[in-house]
């Protein structure tokens, strides 16, 4: 079961992007949980689409956002940031079916 992240897993969350050998090609994140609460509230509020960033170094999983139907909306020395909206994950979950669970199951929140 696939679900979107929710303030109760702020502290999991936080505990991945500050660890250091698992977080390098991610942007930083000061160790603030409130601040990470508050994020996923944030990003709770936005349906229908998800914005994230993936380190250019990190090819192999920038790729895959693209194959997926990410669109890249911007670009800074290290990072690209992308954005991929609900057409585009259905549309994807059709192609790539083979290779998901069946049934997939996403959890509406």
């Amino acid at each position: 079961m696939l679900r979107n992240a929710d303030a109760t897993d702020a502290a999991f969350i936080l505990g991945l992007r500050t660890y250091l050998q698992k977080a390098q090609y991610l942007s930083y994140t000061p160790f603030d949980l409130e601040r990470q609460r508050a994020w996923l509230e944030s990003y709770a509020t936005k349906k229908d689409q998800a914005h994230f960033d993936v380190r250019k170094e990190n090819e192999h999983v920038w790729r895959f956002h693209e194959r997926f139907g990410s669109m890249r909306i911007l670009e800074t020395d290290r990072d690209y940031f992308y954005q991929i909206d609900s057409v585009a994950i259905a549309k994807s979950r059709m192609k790539y079916r083979k290779f998901l669970p069946n049934p997939i199951q996403v959890k509406e929140q």
